[in-house]
């Protein structure tokens, strides 16, 4: 084990003051979105200022924190009023964690053991508290934090926390769709193999392209989806941030094209490999010629599992959580939101306080029939 002694912290404004390889040793197989190539993109958007916490030992970073003063949200689930209104708490708070992603987290050595990782916790909250401070801000939210983390959290700091939404994991997928059917139920196999068929039938293909070459295609999909849900997304705007995202982190990215008989693009899919793990980012779908082909999952899921195992990866980080992704054996773990007030900083009360105990049972109705998916989802671990 790594020794924690000697703790010492500091706040820089951009991420490029750390080496990549440095920041990224503390990053696991569920931190792409907090990995230093993500978060270098998100630092470009110019409707947030980044800044950063770092916690430092003899042997270098042990504990980081990103952090945001966000002037313009466009995201509804990343905007702080949500949070203080879930919460009860008064506004103006400092956005901690992450941005952009649906997950959220502390970065801590894991090397350390619980109680010496519950320290550099508590140095990472207590610097990112005093900047919240010196900013004017009330305390510190957070967004889509897993269940361990609250944990960890409530341990060092006083913690007022609700539950926000839940994201959905694919695995095993390291051997391939067959390996994958074997660990599913009887009912889901019978489901998979019946998609799958049907998608044989319309005789598509599906290929393998590097972003960079079929933004027109992934832009103008994409913004089909993100209007099917409400989102007036501009093709032109998602041609930017998908730009901007193969530019940042291209080197990770895989790219699905679905086509038809006739050669034209129905379907998409952008993911990024990161340690074991592919990550979903974007779908994209041609609503008006895909029918009952099927294809929304056998490029969202299927393929992906067979691509994932091609690149010895084995998982699927499928994003926020939906019933059609638990129906095809998807597992389900919920995120929480959380606030931290500046004034529990220098109070030092610990311990957490949940806001709405039953939003959880009410959210997870939908999903009460696929009970293998949600080992997670007990309140009292949070207990």
């Amino acid at each position: 084990m790594m020794d924690a002694r000697g703790l010492t912290t500091q706040s820089i404004d951009h991420i490029a003051e750390v080496p990549a390889a440095e920041w990224n040793a503390l990053a696991d197989h569920d931190h792409f979105y907090q990995s230093y190539e993500w978060l270098s993109l998100i630092e470009r958007d110019n409707t947030a200022e980044a800044r950063y916490v770092l916690v430092r030992n003899s042997d270098g970073i042990v504990g980081a924190l990103a952090l945001y003063e966000v002037a313009h949200e466009a995201n509804a689930s990343y905007r702080l009023e949500r949070l203080e209104a879930s919460l009860g708490i008064r506004a103006g708070h400092l956005l901690a964690g992450g941005r952009r992603g649906y997950h959220s987290d502390l970065l801590i050595c894991d090397q350390f053991a619980p109680e010496l990782a519950d320290r550099v916790a508590d140095a990472l909250i207590t610097e990112a508290l005093d900047v919240a401070a010196g900013l004017g801000h009330a305390g510190l939210g957070m967004f889509c934090l897993p269940t361990d983390a609250v944990r960890r959290l409530a341990r060092v700091r006083a913690v007022t926390a609700s539950f926000d939404t839940a994201e959905s994991i694919v695995q095993p997928t390291g051997g391939g769709i067959e390996g994958y059917l074997a660990d599913r139920t009887s009912k889901q196999r019978a489901k998979i193999r019946r998609e799958m068929r049907a998608f044989d039938d319309t005789g598509w293909s599906v290929r393998a392209a590097p972003m960079t070459e079929c933004l027109d295609v992934v832009s103008r999909l994409a913004s089909n989806v993100e209007r099917r849900y409400g989102h007036e997304t501009p093709d032109v705007l998602l041609k930017r941030l998908l730009r901007r995202e193969a530019t940042h982190v291209g080197g990770q990215e895989l790219t699905l094209i679905c086509e038809d008989l006739d050669g034209v693009p129905v379907a998409c899919a952008v993911n990024y490999c990161w340690r074991d793990t592919m990550y979903s980012r974007v779908v994209g779908l041609d609503y008006e010629r895909l029918g009952r082909s099927f294809a929304y999952f056998n490029v969202l899921l299927y393929r992906c599992i067979e691509a994932a195992a091609e690149r010895g990866l084995n998982r699927l980080s499928l994003g926020q959580a939906t019933a059609p992704k638990v129906e095809r054996g998807a597992e389900l773990r919920p995120l929480w939101m959380v606030s931290i007030a500046v004034d529990a900083g220098s109070a030092r009360r610990t311990g957490l306080q949940l806001t709405d105990a039953a939003a959880l049972s009410r959210w997870s109705e939908p999903f009460a029939d696929y009970r293998e998916a949600m080992a997670e989802f007990d309140l009292r671990l949070l207990k």
